[in-house]
């Protein structure tokens, strides 16, 4: 658990999110229009960006400058919400990225090709602290609400099984 800001932390001392599963779970107090950096890591040439832009949660995983974009369906509430963004590994380095405010679904991707190594650049939380690792904002696009704080919880493989079939089921009730 993560109480802003800080940027950067040193990578040894950050979640490894590189080859592997995780949720990202920020807890925010905003309003509309506040947008900006939940937390990112890398640079422009590679990294992963979870922020708030245009009252939408939006993931954005760069590959190498081929960056998965994805954004909720609908704006984010107004006051205290959480907001999560679950990475699971997939077969053959792929992922699925699932995005929920208070628990609930509000968006999903596929990442095509999943690296080993996210980049030697340390994480950012509330900002973006180097070059931007999405297109998609100017650094440091610091969060304008309260950011409270950011939780990352490293998910075994076991684990990852069992939550996509929960993730399977519950889409399969919307």
């Amino acid at each position: 658990v993560y109480r802003p800001p800080i940027a950067p932390l040193p990578a040894q001392a950050g979640a490894s999110l590189g080859g592997r599963s995780f949720d990202a779970i920020a807890t925010v107090r905003r309003e509309a229009g506040q947008d900006g950096v939940l937390f990112a890591t890398g640079t422009e040439n590679s990294g992963i960006a979870f922020f708030v832009k245009d009252d939408h949660l939006v993931f954005d995983y760069n590959a190498f400058d081929h960056h998965t974009i994805i954004r909720s369906d609908a704006p984010i509430p107004d006051g205290a919400t959480t907001l999560r963004a679950q990475f699971l590994r997939g077969p053959k380095r792929t992922a699925e990225v699932t995005l929920t405010v208070d628990g609930n679904i509000v968006g999903s991707g596929e990442i095509p090709w999943m690296m080993s190594t996210i980049s030697s650049v340390g994480m950012s939380v509330a900002l973006d602290a180097g070059s931007p690792v999405s297109r998609e904002y100017a650094a440091p696009f610091a969060f304008e609400g309260d950011l409270q704080t950011m939780e990352f919880q490293l998910i075994s493989r076991q684990d990852a099984d069992a939550r996509k079939a929960e993730l399977a089921a519950e889409m399969g009730r919307q």
